[in-house]
Formats: C-alpha cells, structure tokens, sequence
C-alpha cells in the first residue's frame, strides 16, 4: 500500500462540484481518500490559462502501482468533462495531479514522481503545507514547508472561506 498526495485543480464550471463528484470516484475505484484539505483559490499559473482557479489535497491510500494510479484519475478526469489536447495547457473542468507517492521516484513518459514542478508551485505547497508540511520531497531533500519558503512563486492562492461554499466541507 501506498500513500499519494493528489492534488484537484479546475476553473470551469462548478469545480467544487466536481472535485466533490472526483472524490466520489475515486471511492468507487477503490482508492482510500485518508484525508481531504481545505478549498483553495488561486491565480492561474502557466501560458494559455486564465481567471481563477480551485485547488484541493486528498491523501490516499492505494494498493495500485504508479502507472495504474494515473490511469483511474485519468478516467476520472475524462468523466468529469476533462478535454485533453497534447501539449496545450489550457482551462479545464479539473485536473488531478499526483504530487507525491511516498518517497517513490519515477520516471517515465507521460509519468514523472515527484511531480516535476511542484516546488515552483505555489498553488501545490500551500495544501500540501497545510496537513502535512515536514513530509520530504524524495528527490530535493527539503519539507514541503523549507520549498514553500524557497519559493519565488508570488501568484496568490488563498483559503476559500466555507459561508462562500458551505456544502464543500474539507471533513466531508
């Protein structure tokens, strides 16, 4: 068994309902949600995206082998309304990134862990900061809160107050 560090990410349509209905899948899987974090808001990062976006941790427990992992959230993705185009970043209903598995590094096409860019992230560190801040990045050697520091990332990523959305509890 493993645990990952999976993080949602959408701005089109009603993200926290679909990061409700990814969860949702992600039981039906067969994949263990141990803990979700808070809803976060934050700027777009990257060419070809604009306006605001959600993000969302969920740690789970997995008894999948990487490759196969990403395969489920990609099914996932696809119910959800997730358009994939190779090489164009751009708006989408969601997107679930595994950040981390463990202390596992792979290398593969199409499958890089730890996630490649998270420590250029702000709108990764700051969930993952926020349950688990002294968990060690596998290949830099540093705690989720010593790369948020380092960061030079200055987009704005905020906590999204729950009377905003009161349905989207993260114990639900």
């Amino acid at each position: 068994m493993y645990t990952a560090y999976v993080l949602f990410g959408g701005n089109e349509g009603n993200v926290p309902f679909l990061f409700r209905e990814a969860a949702s899948l992600m039981d039906e899987a067969g994949l263990t949600v141990t803990e979700k974090g808070s809803l976060f808001q934050s700027d777009a990062w990257g060419e070809g995206v604009q306006g605001t976006f959600y993000n969302q941790l969920m740690i789970l427990r997995v008894g999948l082998e990487p490759w196969d992992l990403l395969s489920v959230l990609l099914e996932i993705e696809r119910k959800l309304g997730r358009k994939r185009e190779e090489g164009v970043v751009s708006n989408r209903t969601i997107d679930i990134d595994i950040l981390l598995i463990d202390d596992l590094i792979v290398s593969l096409p199409g499958l890089t862990i730890p996630h490649p860019r998270l420590h250029q992230r702000r709108f990764a560190l700051v969930p993952l900061c926020e349950l688990v801040p002294s968990l060690i990045h596998p290949v830099m050697g540093k705690s989720m809160l010593q790369l948020l520091q380092d960061s030079t990332d200055q987009l704005m990523v905020e906590k999204v107050e729950k009377k905003r959305y009161p349905d989207i509890s993260p114990n639900e």
